[in-house]
């Protein structure tokens, strides 16, 4: 009896630390390290897209042609012989039920894959006469359609530069989900609206902007926002991926903004020069084929 008591003591004791041995990888497994994903546009030009095939009609298919000069480029209008075309396609058959070993299938596929959700953004960016920079930040999560979101908008004010962000396309949470970052930003510059208010006569009062400490990335919730964890999980994730790669942030960003600014100088020394065009068309005697008839 003794030596049983033993045993279910040993036993009970390795369960438990099987057990807490689970908890704590599972603790581990959910502390996940935001980072962004997928690389972000520099300003480096995509390489050069491939030439198209031209359509070029045999000077023998065309029976009339007329040229236009409209005072920047010739427009060449053309009858040519009728091209044959296939008929239409006859309109698909509807898609046949699922059945339930289908739908398993793809409930499985879908919990195997990584929890995906859209994060729409818009930000307001004020910069001040000495430099700094606050910003107004708004934004919604749209999630997959089982994904229960809690609905609402989040608001706050940020001493985080959200220009940078633009050029991120995704990234991965602490809370294990893939993140896609659409987001339009608006420049406000404190200075310039207070001269263009003063030449009107006016007054420019700046929105009340809350104390927010120097130094690290940080955030205040406005008083109508939104405050559920599962919503504001985005932005805790943007402002540590902020303070992580704060300078590659700035570098693809005024990479960017020189890329954009030598395209404008490129454009404005060399403006593109119209190009000719010609306008094709044939006249058919015959009506058109039925869905699914011969030609």
């Amino acid at each position: 009896m003794k030596i049983l008591s033993v045993f279910l003591f040993s036993l009970s004791l390795a369960v438990a630390q099987e057990a807490n041995e689970r908890s704590l990888e599972s603790e581990a497994a959910s502390a996940v390290e935001p980072r962004l994903l997928g690389k972000i546009p520099d300003g480096t030009p995509p390489p050069p897209s491939p030439p198209k095939d031209g359509f070029e009609v045999p000077p023998e298919k065309i029976l009339e042609s007329h040229t236009h000069h409209d005072g920047k480029r010739n427009v060449t209008i053309q009858r040519i012989t009728p091209i044959p075309l296939a008929p239409p396609a006859e309109d698909a058959a509807p898609p046949l039920p699922l059945d339930e070993a289908t739908k398993e299938r793809l409930r499985a596929l879908r919990a195997s894959r990584p929890a995906m959700r859209h994060v729409s953004m818009g930000a307001s960016i004020y910069t001040f006469p000495d430099g700094s920079v606050r910003s107004l930040v708004r934004y919604r999560i749209l999630g997959q359609k089982d994904d229960n979101l809690p609905k609402g908008e989040v608001k706050l004010w940020s001493n985080a530069d959200f220009s940078l962000f633009p050029g991120i396309h995704s990234f991965l949470g602490n809370d294990g989900i893939t993140y896609h970052l659409m987001i339009f930003w608006t420049p406000v510059h404190i200075d310039h609206l207070t001269r263009s208010y003063q030449r009107f006569g006016k007054t420019y009062q700046p929105p009340v902007i809350p104390e927010l400490p120097p130094g690290d990335a940080t955030y205040t919730l406005t008083k109508n926002s939104a405050t559920d964890p599962i919503l504001i999980a985005p932005i805790n994730s943007l402002h540590q991926i902020y303070q992580k790669d704060h300078a590659k942030l700035r570098v693809t960003r005024d990479g960017r903004l020189q890329a954009q600014a030598a395209r404008n100088a490129d454009l404005l020394a060399n403006p593109p020069k119209p190009k000719d065009i010609t306008l094709n068309y044939w006249i058919t005697e015959t009506p058109a084929p039925e869905k699914g008839g011969d030609q």
